[in-house]
């Protein structure tokens, strides 16, 4: 037998099988709708708090990764577009495949019939990173970073937002700060401001799956 014929019958024995190739998209159309998002960002109050009920399920990206995805808008080089305060595990694993160009056609294809199959879109957009020991200056304050988690509906307008905080845990601040005394420099150990930065990463991830949540000790989201 042939290898066409052979590969014949494999398709004609999926289809007696009831079976059928999952579906694809096209991922530059991904690209043009996370531009569409981008563009479409809200002013602070722009748009109406979430309710809690409206935040599970959507297909979650961090700005940057949104940003990523429009392969042609420019990353701001500010602190808030960084990688280490856009952890990737916020983002729909279908998000990661999308943003490899070389990766498997199908795969990607069938990463972006995942995206426009979602009932809606979840950016994690931050606002402020207040940081100041994770970024490498010498200053005790508690870093703290704020979040706003916008949802959009399937054109890519936004419908919501929910405003959440996080800040480092403070026995890893604590020692840090003790850490950064010894020295009495105005910049601290890159290997100080590193562990904060990770510690940061974690916050986050705790405090913003599976929904966005504001930390119980004393972060104010009113005075961002």
């Amino acid at each position: 037998m042939s290898a066409r014929s052979s590969a014949r019958s494999l398709v004609v024995l999926a289809a007696a099988c009831g079976g059928s190739a999952p579906p694809e998209a096209d991922p530059a159309k991904v690209a043009d709708f996370a531009t569409t998002m981008i563009r479409n960002l809200p002013n602070v109050g722009g748009v109406r708090m979430c309710e809690e009920a409206e935040l599970p399920g959507g297909f979650r990206m961090t700005d940057l990764t949104t940003r990523k995805l429009t392969a042609k808008l420019r990353i701001p080089g500010d602190t808030e577009h960084a990688d280490w305060i856009n952890p990737p595990e916020l983002d729909s694993p279908a998000a990661r495949v999308l943003l490899d160009p070389a990766g498997d056609v199908h795969e990607r294809g069938r990463a972006a019939a995942e995206f426009f199959a979602a009932s809606f879109y979840l950016v994690y957009h931050i606002d402020n990173v207040n940081a100041a020991m994770a970024l490498g200056m010498n200053d005790p304050k508690i870093g703290t970073i704020t979040v706003r988690a916008i949802r959009y509906d399937k054109a890519g307008r936004p419908v919501c937002v929910r405003v959440f905080a996080f800040q480092n845990d403070k026995a890893t601040m604590d020692r840090a700060v003790a850490k950064a005394s010894e020295g009495g420099h105005v910049m601290v150990d890159p290997a100080i401001a590193k562990g904060l930065q990770d510690d940061l990463r974690a916050q986050y991830l705790q405090w913003g799956l599976p929904i966005p949540r504001t930390t119980t000790n004393k972060v104010s989201v009113e005075n961002r």
